[in-house]
């Protein structure tokens, strides 16, 4: 899965839900699981967010994590392997 595909998946729910009390959302695409955080503070550090995604990671496994970063932003952060990348999106899709 690539940043844009989950960027575009959060926006629905974000769409369907709200972005107000938005918390962090990781998937691991080969075992099609998903993981919710709940009770994340709006300031929890990056590295909190991302320790908590790993923590469901079996070795290598592609994992993916998206969480608010401001009011009207999130960051996609893509795990495989040792490789990583990410993004920051706006909550509103650009109209093209």
């Amino acid at each position: 899965m690539t940043l844009d595909e989950f960027a575009a998946v959060t926006r629905r729910v974000i769409e369907k839900h709200g972005f107000g009390e938005s918390q962090p959302t990781a998937t691991y695409p080969q075992r099609c699981h998903l993981k919710g955080g709940a009770g994340f503070p709006c300031d929890a550090p990056e590295s909190h967010i991302l320790q908590w995604a790993g923590e469901d990671r079996r070795d290598g496994e592609e994992m993916l994590v998206a969480f608010k970063i401001d009011g009207t932003s999130f960051k996609v952060v893509r795990y495989v392997g040792s490789f990583s990348e990410d993004d920051i999106y706006s909550v509103a899709a650009a109209k093209i």
